[in-house]
């Protein structure tokens, strides 16, 4: 038996439900359950995203993108005794952004013999549509499928999104999106005036594998580097970044991010220094997430 198919075993789950209300859950389980077992091939494929990843985090392998995946459903269903599933969840987190993270267990049985998954998910809204962008699965005996870990980029995900300078600083926008895989966040900073048209940074945002600690790697097109570490508090994230200036010399400060609300945060830089000497302050700026911009790609 292929067990990527555990993976398509979610795919109904939220189906037409706007929110993560138990019964609808259960119902929209046991639609998703007849379509499975009926082969129903264009139900299941309009529910992943088109860039959607399934992984195996036993195997440590990934099918990437839905046509992939779908070319794996249809082998099995072209089986001379396609497997029958069940379903099982045990949580569902809504995120800040609306997104879902579900974890549950799958069951195929085939010739008499059963296999069990666990799963971790995350199913987004699209274009008005449910569909799942990233789903992990894995043995129950291997340690990953007991307590599924959650990705130390969770605490920062309400950064997702264009955010700009209000007043005199509107010159340089922010955005936060999730490179593909989901493993790391990356964010772009430009100028969008005349004066600062020129200043373009590069961060990515992620964890060393085996780590919980967030950090940060920065580029500046003037050849500018430098590094971080992410402390995430209740009220706020402490950036302490290090790092060299085009012109070699050493640079070093922390920024302080407070989230004010759903669509407004501040920051601003303590403790800047160059090559060891204090740096005066520019104060703290705020920033306004664009509500209309267009969605980062996933």
């Amino acid at each position: 038996m292929k067990k990527f198919v555990i993976g398509l075993s979610l795919l109904m789950l939220f189906a037409g439900v706007a929110t993560a209300d138990e019964d609808a859950m259960k119902r929209a389980i046991g639609r998703y359950q007849d379509a499975f077992n009926k082969r129903d091939v264009s139900t299941i494929e309009s529910l992943w995203s088109e860039t959607a990843v399934l992984e195996d985090a036993t195997a440590q392998t990934k099918l990437m993108g839905r046509e992939t995946i779908m070319g794996q459903l249809k082998e099995v269903f072209a089986q001379d005794s396609p497997p029958k599933l069940s379903i099982s969840t045990d949580s569902v987190t809504v995120r800040d952004d609306g997104a879902m993270l579900v974890s549950g267990m799958n069951t195929l049985t085939a010739n008499d013999s059963d296999e069990s998954f666990a799963f971790t998910a995350l199913i987004q809204s699209i274009d008005g549509k449910w569909q799942i962008t990233r789903l992990t699965e894995s043995s129950l005996d291997d340690g990953f499928g007991q307590s599924p870990r959650p990705s130390p980029l969770q605490s920062i995900e309400w950064l997702i999104g264009v955010w700009s300078a209000s007043g005199d600083d509107a010159a340089v926008v922010n955005e936060f999106r999730y490179m593909p895989g989901n493993g790391f966040i990356v964010r772009t900073f430009a100028g969008n005036d005349k004066a600062t048209q020129g200043s373009l940074g590069y961060q990515v945002i992620g964890a060393i594998p085996g780590s919980s600690q967030l950090r940060s790697w920065t580029f500046l097109g003037d050849g500018s580097v430098s590094q971080a570490e992410w402390i995430v508090e209740e009220e706020r994230i402490l950036i302490e970044s290090k790092g060299r200036l085009a012109d070699a010399a050493e640079a070093a400060g922390t920024y302080v991010l407070r989230s004010v609300d759903e669509n407004t945060m501040t920051m601003k830089v303590v403790g800047h220094t160059i090559n060891g000497e204090p740096v005066p302050s520019k104060g703290t700026v705020t920033l306004t997430r664009q509500i209309n911009s267009q969605e980062p790609q996933q």
